[in-house]
């Protein structure tokens, strides 16, 4: 990161800071996501805003191995206490939390001290699997589906509702508390496709529009803790965990993604299964084929294969959906596949 860029970074917070000032904002959250699916934070005062888009805030590699309960493991590619890393805020997504009065929030993305992305910064991956992407003249659209469960102040975490799974009765017991929640997340810019109960005894889930990838990922993180901060103001427990009870479903984190080539979704109107074309079936072979690897990060806690198994909600046969989905005999490549589907493309 040069001069120019840092002093084109102080003058965009710069203008932002009196928009926060005159909104009532005090402190700005700076967040990111740890390996283990963690969101980690720092804060600065907003007068301090300036000069941390510039120059960052200090953060320790450590957190690279941290785990869910905060235990630090060693090993070749974990960070160490050892140096410092930048907090950079991604002043495009600065954004007034509605449901809590005097903050902002900032995603991050975490520099070296040369001014190099973090190799393990999780933006930066995104980034870079993106910029594969678009090298093949891709593009890809993504949103969450996020679930959590309600349960009173209480031991034990009994559930807040006592409605049937799906049923109208948890609207009725729970309608303020929706309600300020949706409040909530319309200010904040997030549109909010549908939501309902769950299956689970205090459960309810939420579906938001489809955005660019990091944008989703952005969205997740914030709509999670918006969900967790409205129901603290209603004196209620939250869980986003896979497995909240041993006897229960437990939540899902599903993500809704498509592929696009030249504002054509390539998911539909193909002749492979379910109507997708070559490349989204190269596409879905690639993801299936990683599966196991991306469970590292997709599924980092303990809890996560109580859930991963039969009868839970969940999908833990690959090999089942592989076979419905793929052809052996295809070259699954992204590149090939890009290369059969693209003489078909009208630009």
């Amino acid at each position: 990161m040069d001069r120019l860029e840092r002093e084109r970074r102080a003058l965009a917070a710069a203008r932002l800071t009196g928009e926060l000032a005159h909104a009532g904002v005090v402190l700005v959250a700076l967040p990111w996501v740890d390996n283990s699916g963690v969101v980690r934070t720092k804060a600065v005062p907003i007068d301090r805003l300036e000069r941390a888009a510039a120059w960052g805030v200090g953060a320790s590699p450590v957190f690279d191995a941290f785990a869910p309960d905060d235990t630090i493991v060693t090993g070749r590619c974990a960070g160490g206490p050892v140096g410092d890393l930048r907090l950079m805020p991604d002043l495009d997504r600065v954004t007034i939390l509605a449901a809590l009065p005097g903050w902002a929030w900032a995603p991050v993305d975490r520099y070296t001290q040369d001014g190099e992305v973090h190799p393990q910064d999780a933006r930066g991956v995104l980034r870079r699997a993106v910029a594969q992407l678009d090298d093949e003249g891709l593009t890809a659209q993504a949103a969450f589906e996020i679930e959590w469960i309600v349960a009173a102040d209480a031991d034990g975490f009994a559930p807040a509702t006592r409605g049937p799974a799906y049923g109208f009765t948890r609207l009725v017991e729970k309608s303020d508390y929706l309600t300020d929640l949706a409040s909530a997340l319309r200010k904040q810019g997030v549109r909010v496709e549908q939501i309902h109960p769950e299956y689970a005894s205090g459960q309810f889930e939420l579906s938001v529009a489809a955005e660019d990838p990091l944008a989703a990922a952005d969205t997740s993180v914030l709509v999670r803790e918006t969900i967790r901060a409205v129901t603290a103001r209603h004196a209620m427990r939250v869980s986003f965990s896979p497995k909240v009870v041993a006897g229960g479903v437990g939540n899902g984190g599903h993500v809704h993604l498509s592929l696009w080539w030249d504002r054509r979704n390539l998911h539909s109107g193909g002749d492979g299964p379910c109507g997708l074309t070559a490349t989204a079936e190269a596409f879905a072979a690639g993801i299936l084929e990683h599966l196991p690897g991306l469970l590292a990060v997709g599924a980092p806690s303990a809890a996560s294969y109580l859930r991963l198994v039969p009868g839970q909600w969940a999908a833990p046969f690959r090999a089942c959906v592989a076979t419905r989905t793929a052809r052996p005999h295809c070259d699954w490549s992204p590149a090939a596949a890009a290369r059969r589907t693209a003489p078909r493309i009208s630009r």
